[in-house]
């Protein structure tokens, strides 16, 4: 997929990618809450993804800068390419951790809403 200016993007999926994670965030804290998890346990469940890639992030930038210092700027990777775009390794964290985080954040308090809401009702047990 091309954007202007000739810019190919990488991930064209990213936006549908996005608008799945609040359910993806809903089923780990419905996977927590039903083995009998606390409220905060709930929450790490849901965003657990997004904490996973934050790891993953902090163990792979300095380690990829560290390979390619030396390489000319044809031989680097599209992670070096994304890491030099305008807002640099901010970037990378905020499209691969903030705003997944807060899609899966979004559907883990979207589904402890309506749960207290359930049981208030007396319509789910838990």
């Amino acid at each position: 997929m091309r954007g202007h200016h000739g810019q190919t993007y990488a991930f064209p999926v990213y936006p549908a990618w996005l608008l799945l994670l609040p359910f993806i965030g809903a089923l780990g804290a419905y996977l927590s809450k039903r083995a009998g998890g606390a409220r905060s346990t709930i929450v790490i469940s849901g965003i657990f993804p997004a904490l996973a890639f934050f790891v993953i992030l902090l163990l792979t930038m300095p380690f990829t800068a560290f390979l390619e210092h030396g390489l000319d700027a044809a031989a680097r990777s599209v992670f070096d390419s994304l890491i030099c775009e305008p807002f640099g390794r901010l970037g990378v964290v905020a499209g691969w951790v903030l705003m997944p985080g807060a899609c899966l954040m979004l559907g883990a308090q979207a589904y402890l809403f309506t749960s207290r809401k359930l049981t208030q009702r007396g319509v789910a047990g838990n």
